[in-house]
């Protein structure tokens, strides 16, 4: 029921949340279920904790481990992970306010506060569009919290001010967590084609006759990461609107403690 990889995996889980394919999200859920993979990154943990959250599995308990504690374990009072990187901090959000956290949490204000200090002068986070859009999905999630509005409309107009004449962000990837930022802040494709093409027909153009993106002549593995990103953005599904909701035990506490976990650049 897995893909090539823990990465490949976990992304297959969304792709399938948002257009279920039958059999085959039956096969993975049973695998996610009893899997243990050897993860390292606070990164890994929170894509994983997503993947099972967005195939109705409980990420404190229905898998040998707890995919929760490593990440608020990582919270050092002010950020998550790695202080010069954001990328930890935006996907924390995500698993946090589907397993019991909420705006009024200390390491949620703290998270976004953190993920909002980092926002470049452009609008955009690490100059780039996928970290940007990542960080409006995660951002559109607390828009009551401090100065997040504001960063919202910012990282909006970097967007704007980095789509294409043919409607896309230079590739498929890129293009993908566009439409999912476009979905995060309400906002129709159809307002987003600047020269007549917008996102989504940027996507159809790579799509090729398997059903695929990217070429065919392409790594079976960069056209499964590129298809599973593309069906959910392709139908405006945010990731957090495929998170289902969890419970937080009484014995979790706010803040964690402990090792800060390695961090990844890539999630």
């Amino acid at each position: 029921g897995s893909f090539d990889s823990a990465l490949l995996t976990d992304w297959a889980a969304f792709a399938f949340a948002a257009s279920d394919p039958g059999i085959a999200k039956t096969n993975l859920r049973r695998y996610l279920l009893t899997a243990s993979p050897a993860l390292s990154s606070v990164t890994d943990y929170e894509r994983r904790a997503m993947a099972l959250m967005v195939l109705g599995i409980n990420p404190y308990s229905d898998t040998p481990t707890n995919y929760i504690a490593p990440i608020t374990a990582s919270f050092d009072g002010t950020q998550i992970g790695d202080a010069s990187l954001d990328n930890d901090d935006i996907f924390a959000l995500f698993p946090l306010l589907h397993a019991g956290y909420s705006a009024s949490d200390d390491i949620i204000q703290k998270t976004a506060a953190f993920i909002v200090s980092r926002q470049q002068a452009s609008g955009a986070w690490d100059s780039s569009v996928d970290m940007t859009a990542a960080a409006i999905q995660a951002l559109a999630l607390v828009p009551s919290l401090p100065n997040v509005s504001a960063a919202l409309t910012k990282a909006e107009n970097y967007l704007r001010s980095q789509q294409q004449f043919n409607g896309g962000f230079g590739n498929s990837f890129s293009t993908s967590w566009a439409l999912q930022a476009i979905a995060a802040l309400n906002q129709s494709t159809l307002n987003w084609a600047p020269s007549g093409y917008n996102p989504n027909d940027y996507l159809a153009s790579l799509q090729q006759n398997d059903g695929g993106l990217e070429p065919i002549s392409s790594d079976a593995q960069t056209r499964v990461w590129a298809t599973e990103y593309a069906i959910p953005a392709s139908l405006g599904k945010t990731w957090s609107s495929l998170l289902q909701s969890f419970s937080k035990p009484t014995s979790t506490t706010e803040s964690g403690g402990g090792t800060v976990l390695g961090t990844s650049t890539s999630i």
